[in-house]
């Protein structure tokens, strides 16, 4: 179910469209690397499953009025090939809509399922309250040994509920904010998620930064230091007692010193806009009583 209105007056009308991919990262998985465009410490990660809920995309115009709004959720596995169908809007009058939001929030039973996502996904996401939900593989070679790999497995489900606001893109020199309808057209903004988000070892940017590289040694250890039980996978658990060493990780104002912490936190970047364009984030879901740090909200 979807919701429209528009000008019946007005004849310069066309449609905005909104799909979601998780770019190569996600579909194909992430290399070793320098750090930026792969894994600086020389793991290598593969998705088996990228699970995202997306809720109430909008687009209104400068004074707030909203033209179309998404009223059913949708359900995607980003792992499948390609850009996922979910939502287009027609008839909407041809203009500027520089109020362009969504929400990645919990699943619902009657959330419709794009693509080829799978139904008992859906039902397990409904369960267990998430909105997003990683599974995959790291590995890294052995160095004195070729034919040998290091290899952890992980199964990250999240219960954040995150709105995306404000969004705004640049393409080919041109920023953008928002969405621009013209008459007799189809315009289309993809809602990126980007997978090695999860990875970052900082949360600022900026020229004035450090540069933010991608690690997974950490997390590795988790699981085979004093506090993980050395099964192979790598909970989120154990990311929860596992402390951060502020000369690998900047923090940036991060509530909470465990890595656990950093990757529930960054869990919420994750959704872009129209590929490397950015919204504002921001959580929707009240901090529960008690609750200092994200961890403290998965037991």
């Amino acid at each position: 179910m979807m919701s429209g209105c528009s000008d019946p007056t007005s004849q310069r009308r066309g449609s905005e469209r909104f799909t979601t991919w998780g770019e190569s990262f996600v579909e194909f998985g992430i290399p070793a690397g320098d750090g930026e465009g792969g894994f600086i410490d020389g793991w290598a990660v593969k998705y088996r499953k990228f699970l995202v809920n997306f809720h109430e995309i909008v687009v209104a115009d400068a004074a707030g009025h909203v033209a179309a709004k998404l009223d059913q959720s949708r359900f995607v596995d980003n792992t499948k090939r390609g850009e996922k169908e979910l939502v287009t809007f027609s008839n909407l009058d041809a203009k500027a809509y520089t109020l362009v939001s969504y929400q990645i929030k919990p699943a619902l039973a009657e959330a419709e399922i794009v693509g080829d996502a799978d139904p008992e996904d859906l039902a397990m996401m409904v369960r267990d309250g998430l909105s997003m939900y990683v599974e995959g593989e790291a590995t890294k070679p052995n160095p004195d040994d070729s034919t040998q790999k290091r290899t952890k497995t992980f199964r990250w489900g999240f219960k954040t509920q995150t709105s995306y606001l404000d969004c705004h893109s640049e393409e080919n020199g041109i920023a953008t904010q928002g969405v621009v309808v013209t008459t007799n057209k189809t315009d289309t903004s993809q809602l990126t998620t980007h997978g090695d988000h999860f990875y970052y070892d900082s949360l600022q940017s900026g020229d004035n930064a450090k540069p933010t590289a991608l690690r997974f040694e950490e997390k590795a250890a988790a699981d085979d230091g004093p506090n993980g039980d050395g099964d192979g996978e790598v909970t989120l658990s154990e990311l929860c007692q596992e402390n951060i060493d502020p000369d690998v990780y900047n923090p940036s104002g991060l509530p909470g010193s465990t890595i656990g912490d950093f990757v529930i936190s960054l869990a919420r970047t994750v959704g872009h806009f129209r590929g490397e364009g950015e919204c504002t984030v921001k959580r929707i879901d009240p901090v529960p009583s008690g609750v200092e740090n994200p961890c403290d909200e998965y037991p």
